[in-house]
């Protein structure tokens, strides 16, 4: 898994600079939590998983959970927290949205498709009980961002 050995001991830690500040508050076998903060108030939640959940592939880091405060958004907080994460994790990306979320997936495509200039797939997803669309691609790549996968 992509988390585990790299995050091991990290818990509590600030990661970042200037504006984009992270706390790690918690990490798992295959996710890492972390709360950005700006002047003492919290402003974020992310959940990244070093797994799949689309496919389980240990390679494939998942945006499990992103949340920010409804006071804080529409002021670019969401892509810079958003683009220090891909940052963190060069890696295959998955960033999935349930289908009746039509709020949630303007705002990925809109930040994935800045931060990859527009190099990313999108597919549909169906699981158990829940379904909707899926955002890949690949920041590995040292070319001219990043690529998809």
């Amino acid at each position: 898994m992509i988390l585990a050995s790299s995050w091991a001991g990290m818990s509590g830690m600030m990661v970042g600079s200037g504006t984009t500040r992270l706390k790690v508050v918690g990490l798992s076998q295959s996710g890492i939590r972390f709360l950005s903060r700006w002047m003492a108030r919290s402003l974020s939640f992310v959940i990244a998983d070093g797994r799949s959940y689309l496919s389980g592939d240990e390679h494939t880091m998942d945006m499990a959970e992103f949340f920010i405060l409804r006071k804080y958004r529409r002021q670019g907080i969401g892509y810079r927290v958003a683009s220090f994460i891909f940052d963190l994790f060069p890696s295959k990306w998955e960033v999935r949205q349930l289908g009746l979320n039509a709020d949630a997936q303007t705002f990925w495509r809109k930040v994935i498709n800045r931060y990859t200039n527009n190099q990313f797939y999108e597919i549909s997803w169906n699981k158990e009980r829940s379904s909707g669309v899926a955002q890949l691609f690949n920041n590995t790549i040292a070319t001219s961002k990043t690529r998809y996968v």
